[in-house]
């Protein structure tokens, strides 16, 4: 199985994951947060990726079983466009019946978790990506 961690920032959730037997690449738009997350040593089914969600279709080649965003990555993402053009490229990369799982908050005030549900449902629910939500 494969997951994609969008905005993995220090890499803690994709290093669990990789621990537990899942093929995981970390992305993350900061440098610092990459340099962190491999200040270990890598296990061979873990890789970080320097990126943005809007791009994520065009950086990664393989597709993935999955994708989580785990915290507050979805508050960096702060108009339609920015929700469209995420959710599109991340509809290019999950696999057909796929699952994406949010865990936190959602676009913040001024993308709100509605909006961003209308972008979710219209750019992955066409692709049969089933969507989970867990606030805290």
């Amino acid at each position: 199985p494969s997951v994609i961690d969008l905005g993995c920032g220090t890499g803690e959730h994709s290093r669990f994951l990789a621990e537990e037997g899942f093929h995981v690449v970390g992305l993350d738009r900061s440098r610092s947060m990459l340099d962190k997350a491999m200040e270990e040593a890598l296990p061979p089914n873990l890789r970080f990726v320097l990126g943005e969600i809007q791009e994520v279709d065009r950086i990664l080649e393989e597709r993935f079983g999955s994708a989580i965003s785990l915290g507050n990555t979805l508050v960096h993402l702060r108009s339609d466009k920015d929700l469209e053009e995420s959710f599109s490229s991340l509809a290019q990369v999950i696999e057909n019946n796929g699952l994406f799982l949010r865990i936190g908050s959602g676009g913040g005030i001024r993308t709100p978790d509605k909006v961003v549900n209308s972008h979710l449902l219209y750019q992955l629910g066409y692709r049969g990506i089933n969507h989970s939500q867990i606030n805290t």
